[in-house]
């Protein structure tokens, strides 16, 4: 603790990049531990925002909802308050593999998220796209945000969908982050430069 508060003062920030559940949770985190974060989002309105089905928990991401607020995360919270519906999968078969699911108000979710996120001193919301991420001797020292120069010791990358994402409609494809939003091109061409691969994963989403 003592190194990384010494390590803060010498290079001021880390920068969160995506405004989804996992870069919201990173600068709340980051803000607990007192350290200054830039969250960087193509579209600060979308902070928060819930994708597809707007439910919280299911078989494969309870556990992962409950290990969050045990370590002071917000989604469990925010979850509660939002809430429409709550559910035991499973309930027919052994206790193994139950599952808890809240429904979740899907206007009302990213304007908690929001609110919680400008009141965090710490935090600061910066609308645009990465378009360099600067290094030195192996280390993040700084990134590019709308021609501005950030200073960092360490970049949290939450881009989800919008590095280089796809949408597939038939047989008619287009990049986009989520339908009717642009991706991510600079930060993925920029990752792959400092000797990152990537990998498309398909989401499956179905038409609505």
């Amino acid at each position: 603790m003592k190194y990384l508060k010494v390590f803060v003062l010498e290079n001021k920030a880390v920068v969160v990049v995506g405004g989804g559940h996992a870069g919201v949770e990173a600068a709340l985190a980051v803000s607990r531990l007192g350290v200054k974060c830039f969250l960087v989002t193509m579209n600060e309105d979308a902070v928060g925002r819930l994708s597809c089905n707007p439910a919280i928990g299911g078989l494969a991401k309870t556990h992962l909802v409950k290990e969050i607020d045990a370590l002071g995360g917000v989604m469990g919270y925010a979850s509660d308050l939002c809430a429409l519906q709550y559910k035991t999968l499973n309930k027919t078969k052994g206790r193994a593999v139950w599952s808890t699911r809240a429904q979740l108000d899907k206007k009302k979710y990213p304007v908690l998220i929001q609110k919680i996120i400008k009141k965090n001193k710490n935090i600061k919301v910066l609308e645009g796209e990465i378009t360099n991420i600067k290094t030195k001797k192996g280390h993040v020292c700084s990134v590019l945000v709308n021609k501005k120069e950030i200073s960092c010791f360490s970049v949290v990358v939450a881009c989800g969908t919008f590095s280089q994402g796809l949408i597939h409609i038939g047989s008619r494809s287009y990049p986009a982050g989520r339908f009717g939003e642009k991706n991510s091109k600079s930060l993925s061409m920029q990752l792959k430069e400092l000797g990152h691969s990537l990998i498309r994963l398909k989401t499956g989403t179905p038409p609505r």
